[in-house]
């Protein structure tokens, strides 16, 4: 596989991961990174979601709903006012506005958002620092 060839030097961790011979459970898939720009993605947007109190006990619903949607390429939950930091594509604002308002804000749970516009991308998502032990 040439991703084995170009990501291994030698039987190293990041080799058998690529190559697939993860036998030690640390991989979770296999995904190529894209860039958005080239593929009509104009915007990139960090999404934060807070949810209704009451609605707590329907969680794995909403997290289903949540999966559901292209657009969100990231998802996590966290502590504090907003629950789920989301990152999500968009082709332009007016698309983006329309999933945040005709969507997501209509999700069974979902108490408000606040998003922010990503301007400029610094680092992308990298791979994680493997040493080999």
């Amino acid at each position: 596989m040439r991703f084995a060839r170009e990501a291994d030097d030698g039987g190293g961790a990041a080799g058998e991961v690529a190559r697939g011979d993860d036998d030690a459970g640390r991989s979770v898939g296999n995904a190529a990174l894209l860039d958005p720009q080239a593929l009509g993605y104009g915007v990139v947007a960090f999404v934060s979601l807070s949810v209704d109190r009451e609605q707590s006990t329907r969680e794995r619903e909403l997290e289903r709903q949540i999966r559901s949607f292209p657009e969100i390429v990231e998802c996590y939950t966290i502590s504090g006012d907003f629950n789920y930091p989301l990152k999500a594509v968009a082709r332009d604002l007016k698309e983006l506005s329309s999933f945040l308002t005709d969507r997501l804000l209509h999700v069974s749970g979902v108490a408000g958002v606040r998003s922010t516009i990503c301007i400029k991308e610094i680092k992308p998502l990298a791979p994680l620092p493997v040493s080999e032990r």
